[in-house]
């Protein structure tokens, strides 16, 4: 009689059981394909079985786990992260190399990253991309746009401004033409003058996140300047719901647009003078209690939380300006905010203006040239948050006596109760502009005020 024959099972990972015996021929493996040299499918395999399709060994192979010193791109939805100068930024698979990653930035530029190893003596590369990711996008060149006082300030070749047809807005997206930058303005308001060449102006709405993801995603900014907002106090407390939608809800489908586009950085327009309520101390700025007494500075600040929580998470670069009462030509006279504007174009047709409460509430007045430069700072420098406006106070009767001496109107104003939300004084400490972005507001009161008059009076 034959040896009994004794079976053992061997099991590999990534390939099928093996039979082995002991003192005889062993069984023929199954070919490709899941067929053995006589033809016949494995039970698994046949017809009627649920698990039909037979595997493939060569298929179902473990992959060799990372090391340190691997370099694959660093994918953000299937296509390599974008610095600021559009260069994609490489990573190391493993932990270690992951924990070394350096990345250099020198005058504003960012340079390749450098990926330090474990081993010191090793060489990091960069791999090719891989299979369906986006082609490697060239860097474009930066425009230095002019500003007052041969202040050094470079923005990128293409920008968005929201809130273009906007007082602010406008000037802003002016000033980045002006500097050859191709700007794109989406408003939910036509302009009222004809926009400067070099500014493309697109009507929609911010709530509307569809629409504002296809124009930022035709404009292919490299940053986007986010300045529509609804911004009257008393419109915010009489309609809360409709403050959040826009300056919340708008705001965070301007940052996802503008990360799904490829931007570098989104500079955000918060407010200065609604955020701190009453604060004890003055000026206010980064130390002060955020305590807003309306419901539009809520929003905004909620905003702010919204907006650095969410470009954290996608990598997107954010400056937020805190501006004062901004003022100048070009400010709308026809809405409930804007003193300066209501004051002088009802002086100059002879109107008695109204001042509500007895007058004595103060405020930050900021030039609109210097918060436009503020902008500009903010787009090109460090990341931060910070207060724009001049460190004074001024009341609302200076500001009337101001513009009566030069419109030479003779009357007294006329008074109204106060306004809810409105508090009773809040200046500004710009110490951390100047410190991050090397800002200061430069145009005296006198001087804006006098600017601004005759811009009305000529028709602006």
């Amino acid at each position: 009689m034959g040896r009994a024959r004794r079976t053992l099972r061997v099991d590999g990972p990534g390939r099928a059981g093996v039979r082995r015996h002991a003192g005889l021929r062993a069984r023929p493996r199954a070919r490709r394909g899941g067929r053995d040299a006589a033809g016949r499918l494995p039970p698994r395999a046949r017809a009627g079985h649920p698990r039909r399709a037979a595997r493939d060994p060569r298929r179902h192979s473990r992959r060799r786990p990372p090391r340190a010193g691997d370099a694959r791109p660093l994918l953000r939805r299937g296509r390599p992260l974008l610095d600021g100068a559009g260069g994609d930024v490489a990573r190391s698979a493993g932990r270690e190399g992951r924990r070394h990653l350096r990345h250099r930035r020198v005058d504003g530029r960012d340079l390749e990253p450098r990926l330090h190893d474990a081993d010191p003596g090793g060489a990091a590369t960069r791999a090719p991309p891989r299979r369906g990711a986006a082609p490697h996008r060239a860097a474009r060149p930066l425009v230095r746009c002019g500003l007052r006082g041969g202040a050094r300030v470079t923005t990128i070749a293409r920008a968005v401004v929201t809130g273009s047809s906007g007082f602010v807005g406008s000037h802003l997206a002016a000033r980045l033409a002006a500097g050859g930058c191709a700007v794109t303005g989406i408003s939910n308001t036509p302009p009222r003058r004809e926009p400067p060449e070099g500014v493309t102006e697109h009507l929609a709405d911010i709530r509307d996140a569809d629409a504002v993801r296809q124009l930022i995603a035709d404009a292919r900014p490299d940053v986007v300047f986010h300045l529509a907002a609804q911004a009257s106090v008393p419109v915010s407390m009489r309609n809360p719901v409709a403050d959040i939608l826009v300056n919340v809800i708008g705001s965070v489908n301007v940052a996802q647009a503008a990360h799904a586009a490829g931007a570098s950085r989104l500079v955000f327009f918060s407010t200065g003078g609604a955020l701190f309520g009453q604060p004890e101390v003055l000026p206010a700025g980064e130390h002060t209690p955020v305590e807003p007494q309306s419901v539009y500075g809520a929003s905004k600040i909620a905003a702010e939380h919204e907006l650095g929580a969410l470009c954290r998470h996608l990598g997107l670069e954010l400056s937020v300006l805190r501006p004062g009462n901004i003022y100048g030509p070009g400010q709308d006279a026809a809405g409930e905010s804007g003193v300066v504007a209501i004051f002088a174009t009802r002086m100059l047709l002879g109107v008695a203006p109204r001042v509500f409460g007895d007058g004595s509430q103060q405020r930050d007045y900021v030039y609109v040239d210097d918060v436009v430069e503020a902008a500009l700072l903010a787009a090109s420098g460090e990341p931060a948050t910070c207060e724009v406006g001049s460190g004074v106070g001024t009341s609302t009767l200076e500001i009337f006596r101001h513009i009566a001496a030069l419109t030479g109107y003779a009357r007294d104003p006329v008074f109204a109760p106060e306004r809810p939300g409105d508090p009773q004084a809040v200046y500004l400490d710009p110490s951390r502009a100047r410190e991050r972005w090397g800002w200061e507001a430069s145009t005296r009161l006198e001087d804006g005020l006098a600017a601004t008059v005759e811009s009305f009076r000529a028709g602006g």
